[in-house]
Order: C-alpha cells, then structure tokens, then sequence
C-alpha cells in the first residue's frame, strides 16, 4: 500500500517546485504526528511509504498542507495469485 501524490510533467520547474513543496508539506506532517514514512519517484508519482497499514487511514484524516501542491491517492496493490 502506498499513497500516490501525481507531479506535474510538463515544466521542469513545474515539476521540481511540486515535488521541493510536497517535500517539506510531509516532513511538517512527519513532524507533527512523529510520523516516519519513506518515498519514491516513479514516473512523476511520489510514492508515499507508511508503516503499518492503519497509518494511511490517519494520514487522510490528518493531511491538511499549508499549500495545496498535488492530490493525492491511496494505492493498494492487487495480490497476485499463483494458482
């Protein structure tokens, strides 16, 4: 599970002043709430890594930026089943 924020892809700067805010909006939450998450970009998405699963039901219920940069979604990954 991981939340999705997407970061604009037509401007460079676009994209880097998205991402630089988004940034420090999550270290400010992080830091309110003593929160530690994790993240990665794939293809102008910044995947948001919360530990454990119930943390994610917290942070839409917590996350309230000062600037609004992006939305956002929360992903859960389809299991694979191998039968």
């Amino acid at each position: 599970m991981y939340i999705a924020f997407d970061l604009p892809s037509k401007s460079k700067e676009a994209y880097t002043w998205a991402s630089m805010i988004l940034g420090a909006e999550l270290d400010t939450w992080s830091k309110k709430y003593n929160i530690t998450y994790q993240t990665k970009t794939v293809k102008y998405i910044k995947r948001v890594i919360l530990e454990p699963d119930d943390m994610y039901s917290f942070f839409a219920l917590t996350w309230n930026p000062a600037v609004k940069t992006v939305d956002y979604r929360i992903i859960e990954p389809m299991s694979l089943d191998n039968h």
